[in-house]
């Protein structure tokens, strides 16, 4: 049960973060494309904490999908709000899988 609670706290930060700090960076999205980033980033952060892997295999994904989306950001500077999007959501995720850990055992 805490899991889960944890998961929902991991998508209900992620989702209006995602979806008030792209606007503010200065990333013109339409409605529908700021909604989709937000969903998606918000799932990221939650398989995070589903999934409930250590620390370092964390740290790996969330370094792993930072290079991908670098990489679809030099490509299209108009993508760059990924990186905002992945960056939250593995912080977070990561964060609260650590917290998740240590509560549960």
């Amino acid at each position: 049960m805490r899991t889960l609670i944890i998961i929902f706290l991991g998508m209900a930060i992620v989702w209006p973060g995602v979806y008030f700090l792209v606007p503010m960076a200065g990333y013109p999205l339409k409605m529908w494309a700021l909604l989709v980033a937000a969903s998606v980033a918000a799932l990221y952060a939650g398989l995070f904490v589903f999934l409930g892997e250590n620390l370092i295999e964390d740290i790996v994904k969330t370094v792993l999908f930072l290079i991908i989306a670098g990489i679809i950001w030099f490509s299209s500077p108009k993508a760059g709000f990924l990186i905002i999007c992945v960056l939250l959501a593995g912080v977070t995720g990561t964060v609260l899988n650590f917290i998740n850990k240590k509560i549960n055992g």
